[in-house]
């Protein structure tokens, strides 16, 4: 019996062990199957990423104020990529009163979604990192952040377990 996904979508899965009749049942159980834990696992909102201790710890759009308290200068330098499709996003811990803001969208330079480390400064279309990458944002903000890259950004960084951040990985 072989299993085929088509372009990663659960209602394209094929199976094939010769009986035409047999593998439409198999498919149809399989596919349910897998488009409920597909669900389960897909966050729908920027709250839904941290699903435990979320007493703990906070994911959300950076507010105005947050932003603004990041404007700054920035040295001309080396601009690491160029960001369609972005926002920034708060991560905030509760008990020690920390948060910071990353930038997410889409990385022109890579075609891949994006998302920083801390950003430290911000002038203009022009955004300084903790890690001292620089990105130049284009085109207007979204409020629609790419929530599978934020999760397996968490995941790679070692997060997402404490925070019940779904299984997604690069």
């Amino acid at each position: 019996m072989s299993v085929i996904v088509l372009q990663g979508k659960p209602e394209a899965v094929r199976i094939s062990n010769g009986s035409s009749a047999e593998g439409n049942l198999i498919m149809a159980e399989i596919s349910e199957a897998i488009a409920q834990q597909l669900e389960k696992i897909t966050p729908t909102s920027l709250d839904d990423v941290i699903r435990t201790n979320k007493d703990r710890a906070r994911l959300y759009l950076s507010t105005e104020a947050e932003l603004a308290a990041l404007q700054g200068t920035i040295s001309n330098g080396t601009v690491t990529g160029e960001i369609a499709d972005w926002c920034f996003i708060t991560f905030a811990l509760s008990e020690s009163q920390w948060s910071g803001v990353s930038l997410i969208g889409f990385n022109e330079a890579e075609h891949s979604s994006w998302m920083t480390s801390m950003v430290i400064a911000i002038n203009d279309s022009t955004v300084l990192t903790k890690s001292g990458s620089t990105y130049t944002l284009v085109g207007e903000s979204s409020t629609e952040p790419d929530l599978f890259h934020i999760c397996a950004t968490l995941n790679h960084w070692g997060l997402g377990q404490r925070l019940g951040v779904p299984p997604i990985f690069f």
